[in-house]
């Protein structure tokens, strides 16, 4: 049995309620200088529509370069299993501070969305941010850190590689 909700367009969508949204592709573009606003990529807003998701959480932590972008039903999926981690003994508060440090992603009529200061203040030496598609989840990173993110798991990627042909 499907979901049905409308869309941007006011198009009925159906989606299947156990299928997670599922987000592919790389997207660089450059966010607004005066009001800190991005558009979201016309890919991951078609994907979400399609699985009958339309709201979006964006999140971020400390100890992460990047900020992480779910669909709600995923997001509060997260914070659910967070609370039931019985081998945690502070699970409750861990979810709720997971909690608390997400936003709502309200589009405007352009599909574009403001950045909250603390991902804007890492745009230091540009204006460019990626969006990498991480299957169920988004990752939004300043372009120099993932540029450098980027180059490191190559370099991880080669050398698993290459151990892997002298074993071979």
């Amino acid at each position: 049995m499907g979901i049905e909700s409308l869309n941007a367009s006011g198009n009925t969508t159906t989606a299947m309620s156990s299928d997670p949204v599922r987000f592919f592709g790389k997207y660089f573009l450059k966010v607004a200088a005066s009001t800190n606003q991005v558009t979201l990529p016309k890919q991951l807003k078609k994907a979400a529509e399609k699985g009958g998701e339309v709201h979006l959480v964006l999140f971020g932590y400390k100890k992460e370069k990047f900020w992480r972008m779910m669909t709600e039903k995923a997001f509060l999926q997260l914070v659910e299993d967070t609370a039931n981690d019985t081998s945690r003994s502070n699970a409750k508060t861990a979810a709720g501070k997971l909690a608390s440090m997400a936003q709502s992603v309200d589009l405007d009529t352009q599909n574009r969305f403001s950045l909250p200061k603390e991902f804007t203040e890492k745009l230091v030496e540009t204006n460019e941010i990626v969006f990498e598609a991480m299957n169920t989840m988004v990752r939004l990173w300043p372009k120099p850190d993932f540029e450098e993110a980027s180059r490191q798991e190559e370099l991880d990627c080669e050398a698993a590689i290459e151990a892997a042909l002298k074993r071979a």
